[in-house]
């Protein structure tokens, strides 16, 4: 099994704003369980700018083991000159434990960022991750950068449990 972490909370808004034109919780537009483009946060992009918001996520367990952790992001940007680089970092609290970079297209699509194991190996807390967006505008042509859903998945502490090597067992029988 996986477990997942949405986003929850706002951390920090920035110039960042939802759908509905306003920046009153952030998380509750890109937090959906399946895609769901007709909801989410939007910067628009001056010559040069760096906008960027944080949204906590939610808590899960820590799996004991340092396979499969990743984040996913769902973007676009309105422009179509490919002037917008987007940035998603994966914090601790304030420490980051994984950035990605990329300009995405102008048709939302997912960028999946697998953490390696010294990566994950640097979680000490679960309950305390956030997604840092940041769109930086290279154009100055007045770009949207979209975000329409975000998560962070990792193995089901049971499941890491369960495939565990098992201790040697011996057996002595007399003759």
């Amino acid at each position: 099994m996986t477990q997942y972490a949405r986003p929850d909370s706002d951390v920090s808004d920035g110039r960042w704003v939802n759908s509905a034109g306003n920046n009153t919780n952030l998380y509750s537009y890109i937090d959906e369980s399946t895609v769901d483009d007709s909801d989410y946060i939007h910067v628009t992009d001056d010559w040069g700018s760096t906008d960027v918001c944080t949204v906590g996520l939610g808590d899960v367990t820590d799996p004991s083991s340092a396979a499969l952790h990743k984040f996913t992001v769902r973007a676009l940007e309105t422009g179509g000159m490919g002037s917008v680089d987007l940035t998603v970092t994966l914090l601790q609290g304030s420490t980051t434990i994984r950035a990605a970079s990329w300009q995405p297209g102008t048709t939302y699509a997912g960028v999946t960022t697998t953490l390696t194991a010294s990566e994950a190996n640097a979680i000490s807390d679960y309950t305390d991750l956030r997604l840092k967006i940041q769109a930086f505008d290279q154009g100055g042509m007045g770009t949207q950068t979209k975000v329409s859903w975000a998560y962070f998945e990792c193995p089901d502490a049971a499941a890491a449990a369960a495939t565990a090597t098992p201790a040697a067992f011996l057996l002595f029988l007399d003759p």
